[in-house]
C-alpha cells in the first residue's frame, strides 16, 4: 500500500464510529426482540 498511515487512522476511526452507531441500534433491537 501507500505510506500514509494517517489515512488508515482516519478510516479506522470512521469505521469505529459507524460500528458504535450500529451497535447502539443493535442494542435497541436486542431489547425489542427479547
Amino acid at each position: 500500500m501507500g505510506k500514509t498511515p494517517e489515512l488508515w487512522l482516519v478510516t479506522i476511526e470512521f469505521l469505529i464510529s459507524r460500528i458504535c452507531i450500529l451497535a447502539s441500534y443493535n442494542c435497541v433491537c436486542d431489547i425489542l426482540w427479547k
